[in-house]
């Protein structure tokens, strides 16, 4: 069964993930854009408030890669600092569209 990965972190951060992903062996992942919410005190500059931008890549990851991949992502990204970011793993009961995949 595959598994949908979510990584929820700052934009400064997607290209080194897009990276370690691919050397981890998967491929392929949707990038949203967004802002957060959390309990971290506001940014300012001149007065005005900054808006934490935050973006979603979501990848489709074969059970057995799952693992390795999120240790890797656990070891290169340190997920326990505040303001990093967040990563989870769901079960995907049905997925469709993939039958192109690199071996």
């Amino acid at each position: 069964m595959d598994q949908i990965l979510h990584v929820f972190i700052r934009p400064d951060l997607v290209d080194d993930l897009l990276k370690l992903v691919e050397d981890q062996g998967s491929w392929g992942a949707t990038i949203l854009r967004g802002r957060g919410s959390s309990h971290h005190q506001e940014q300012r500059f001149l007065n005005v408030a900054i808006e934490r931008q935050v973006s979603l890549v979501v990848l489709v990851v074969d059970q057995v890669k799952i693992s390795g991949l999120v240790e890797a992502l656990k070891a290169h990204f340190d997920f326990d600092q505040g303001g990093v970011g967040l990563l989870c793993a769901l079960p995907a009961y049905s997925v469709r569209g993939l039958d192109q995949r690199r071996s």
